[in-house]
């Protein structure tokens, strides 16, 4: 008898543990199916991420080809306004060039009155001496 009463409890136990499997492969091939759509949404996730990875190159791109615009341009600026102190630079020397003329011409002048004053029986000035 006491070998009937382990084999009941033996099959009691193994009908428990098919009935189990059976509720619990429900419930894992539900878990499955919830992972798998995760794992979709994951992935779409992902390829926007990807999306706008491409879209923040481009914009870095974009960044590059102003900067590079911008980078001539100020080149441009600098140079024509390099050009233009030059030419006023060049005026400015030309003018310094007329004043010293003009100065010689005046020193000149000067001498030639304190001659003439001579010349004619006046004293020079000191400042003309």
């Amino acid at each position: 008898m006491n070998g009937l009463g382990t084999v009941v409890n033996a099959l009691v136990v193994a009908a428990a543990g098919l009935l189990l499997a059976w509720f619990s492969k429900g419930r894992l091939d539900d878990l499955k199916a919830k992972f798998g759509e995760v794992d979709e949404r994951l992935d779409r996730v992902d390829q926007r991420l990807t999306a706008i990875d491409h879209r923040f190159v481009r914009v870095d791109e974009r960044f590059d080809q102003l900067e590079a615009r911008f980078d001539q341009r100020i080149g441009q600026v600098e140079a024509r306004f390099d050009g233009r102190i030059d030419a006023v630079n060049d005026r400015i020397d030309s003018v310094h060039s007329r004043i010293d003329s003009v100065q010689a011409s005046i020193d000149g002048l000067r001498t030639e009155v304190a001659r003439l004053t001579v010349a004619v029986g006046g004293r020079p000035s000191a400042s003309n001496a």
